[in-house]
């Protein structure tokens, strides 16, 4: 995550510095692809703005986020998120920096 351009960095709660929860926003423009490899959190990815095609390794299923839809992720996984039209993605939870 840390090669694409971060338009904001959050915490989520007051009680997310113990906890670790973070949020990142990221812009991605309309064929973008971004690449995050192993993913070793419980986090969720919402599409706050735009549509974005998300694939995780081993899953045959493709996933189409649409604004203000998300999905959660409950292990170790790599993902790939394509951005189909310029897009605003958040992704939250215990990431590690």
């Amino acid at each position: 995550m840390k090669n694409m351009p971060v338009i904001e960095k959050y915490s989520e709660s007051a009680d997310s510095k113990s906890s670790g929860a973070v949020s990142y926003r990221y812009y991605i423009a309309k064929g973008q692809i971004m690449n995050l490899a192993k993913i070793v959190c419980v986090c969720r990815i919402r599409c706050l703005s735009g549509v974005a095609w998300i694939t995780k390794k081993h899953d045959l299923t493709d996933y189409i986020l649409f604004k203000d839809s998300a999905m959660e992720l409950h292990n170790s996984v790599s993902i790939v998120i394509e951005a189909l039209t310029d897009s605003v993605i958040e992704i939250a939870g215990n990431i590690p920096e």
